[in-house]
């Protein structure tokens, strides 16, 4: 999958945007594939990965 697609995957599960992250296209995939593998969204940890 390219990462339109797992885009598209984590917007079918979550029914929200993956949030855009200032991190690499293959750093954020790793993210999106482990949130889809745990059944949980992305979530901030801090102000610091929240992205204005």
């Amino acid at each position: 999958m390219n990462r339109f697609e797992y885009e598209m995957a984590y917007f079918e599960q979550f029914g929200e945007q993956f949030p855009n992250m200032m991190v690499s296209g293959d750093a954020e995939i790793e993210i999106i594939k482990q949130c889809l593998k745990n059944d949980k969204p992305y979530v901030p940890k801090t102000n610091k990965d929240a992205l204005y």
